[in-house]
């Protein structure tokens, strides 16, 4: 067997330096094409969302807590629907939200500002 050269193992350092490179590469762009890009919803966004099934138009819907209930299970739900209420108690304090009106109901109309009395005329 012949004795290897200085060029020989120049040749075989180089090699192993692209092979650990070429897996790197490989590997970075593997990671980035399928790796989740996923983003956390702030809590305002997620009690929109929850809120949407939970209360369609306003009021709640027994339809929609079973649908939360069998997606994230009771204990998720409970903690939902608390951060849902605490959410529409803060809003209804703030004025943000007026009360809901249950179907079938006619909403109040706004309350008017009470009649001024008629100027004086002027002779």
């Amino acid at each position: 067997m012949p004795r290897p050269t200085a060029a020989d193992a120049v040749a075989t350092e180089v090699a192993e330096r692209l092979e650990q490179l070429a897996t790197l590469a490989a590997d970075a762009i593997l990671d980035s094409l399928y790796a989740p890009q996923v983003v956390d919803p702030t809590t305002d966004k997620a009690l929109a969302y929850w809120e949407t099934i939970l209360m369609p138009g306003g009021v709640f819907d027994p339809a929609g807590r079973d649908r939360v209930v069998q997606q994230v299970g009771a204990p998720e739900y409970r903690s939902v629907a608390q951060a849902l209420a605490r959410k529409i108690t803060r809003e209804h304090a703030d004025g943000t939200r007026p009360p809901p009106v249950p179907p079938g109901l006619v909403a109040p109309p706004p309350p008017q500002p009470p009649p001024q009395p008629p100027l004086p005329e002027v002779a």
